[in-house]
């Protein structure tokens, strides 16, 4: 029986629409031969892309004919949600095809957003004087790619501080975008993470830093003990909408690195700025655990590491190990090093999971993860991993549609734990010990 909001199964879907259009016009419905399809979001990428498996029995590939230049309308629906993906890619190739029996062949065809083939074939060779980032950002969009104010409105980019002069150097679109990115910053954070990326809705121009404030979308759950029949737990929420919060399966994809933090800039770093005019030489340096407590995160508590080493040191007061030098211009001071370190320090912790597919899950926002602990006691109990539990930041996502369900591949990053980690002791004799090895 379907509940209230219509939803029968929590995998449920609806794929209102799978049509390609090739440059001839000539349009053909795709949904009877599809076997997947899989539409990619990612924080980091500029634009959505995707691939479409086809099980071609009707010589498709040669009457339309698809070579790999033609555009690809998908209308995604979820019948429990509000939500919806509905939107025209441009295929770029095609791969993987062979002959499976003697009346069909397989094949997979690559897609993206049009903006991206519109970057391509573009180059941008401009100087901007005393404009903020998001004005030159604006001016690109509107001016070179043509967005749709519909995709990019006023409301998806973030006004930024900070007047610079600029010239960009004959660039595609795209690049002088993710470029203009690192030097932006708002009035209200430090941190220096924006980002331009495309999700289901269209693009965005935001700071991580200010995403990471959101209040959790949805909790993302592991192993639903009412489900299971393991234990006499009660809950208000129906069964449909547990299994809509509960993780199919999970990858822990990463925890620390701490060489990989150090290199990054995470716990300390050094930045020197040369002027060439007055021939003047300045140098700053960055703790990072003071910057951590400058900064905003998804947790409160920090997960790097105070103790002394054996040159009596602590890792944020060794700046040299991240070391930059820059021409002392496009106010590298105000961006450069603090870039590098909230970076560095996001995907800390990362984890994949799968859930049922849902609309209303966007890269960019945050979700509460429950990871239960590996332990032996009551299941009543149920403890938690208290390092890998916590708010993440939905880097990336996956929409899966095969024949007959659609799931949500989601990767979950963080950089902070909401439990604070034990400091240091400072008197131990096996601190000691480790300092003399």
């Amino acid at each position: 029986m379907p509940t209230q909001d219509g939803i029968q199964y929590a995998s449920e879907f609806r794929l209102d629409a799978l049509t390609i259009v090739s440059a001839s016009g000539g349009a053909v419905d795709l949904r009877e031969v599809m076997r997947e399809l899989n539409l990619f979001e990612d924080l980091f990428s500029n634009n959505m892309m995707g691939n479409l498996f086809i099980a071609d029995t009707q010589n498709l590939i040669n009457i339309l004919p698809i070579v790999g230049v033609e555009h690809l309308i998908v209308t995604l629906v979820k019948p429990s949600s509000p939500w919806k993906i509905s939107k025209t890619f441009r295929i770029y190739k095609i791969t993987d095809r062979r002959k499976n029996t003697a009346a069909s062949e397989d094949y997979i065809l690559h897609f993206c957003s049009e903006e991206l083939i519109l970057s391509e074939s573009l180059k941008i060779s401009k100087s901007y004087k005393g404009m903020t980032i998001s004005s030159i950002i604006n001016d690109i969009t509107t001016n070179y790619l043509k967005i749709d104010p519909l995709k990019f409105p006023a409301s998806a980019l973030t006004s930024t501080v900070g007047n610079f002069d600029v010239v960009i150097p004959y660039w595609s679109p795209f690049r002088a975008i993710n470029w203009l990115s690192r030097m932006a910053r708002t009035g209200t954070t430090t941190g220096c993470s924006f980002v331009f990326f495309e999700d289901g809705l269209g693009y965005h121009f935001n700071d991580i830093e200010t995403m990471s404030q959101q209040e959790p979308l949805q909790i993302v759950n592991f192993m639903p003990m009412n489900l299971a029949g393991e234990t006499n737990e009660k809950n208000d929420k129906s069964d449909t909408q547990i299994r809509l919060e509960s993780a199919e399966e999970y990858e822990l994809n990463q925890a620390p690195d701490l060489i990989k933090s150090i290199s990054g800039g995470m716990y300390a770093s050094k930045l020197m700025r040369v002027n060439t005019i007055d021939q003047q030489i300045k140098t700053m340096k960055q703790n990072g655990v003071e910057f951590f407590g400058k900064t905003k995160h998804p947790n409160k508590n920090t997960f790097m590491q105070t103790g002394q080493d054996r040159t009596r040191l602590t890792l944020p007061e060794h700046h040299d190990a991240f070391y930059r030098v820059a021409v002392d211009n496009l106010k590298v001071e105000t961006w450069m090093l603090q870039r590098n370190a909230y970076m560095s320090a996001l995907h800390g912790f990362q984890v994949k999971v799968s859930l049922p597919g849902n609309m209303n899950l966007r890269v960019g926002q945050m979700v509460l993860l429950n990871l239960p602990a590996a332990s032996i006691g009551l299941k009543e109990q149920k403890p938690m991993d208290t390092l890998f539990t916590g708010k993440y930041l939905i880097t990336a996502i996956r929409h899966k549609v095969d024949r007959t369900k659609y799931v949500c591949i989601l990767e979950l990053s963080k950089d902070s734990l909401e439990t604070s980690l034990p400091g240091p002791l400072e008197g131990s004799s096996a601190m000691k010990t480790i300092r003399q090895a």
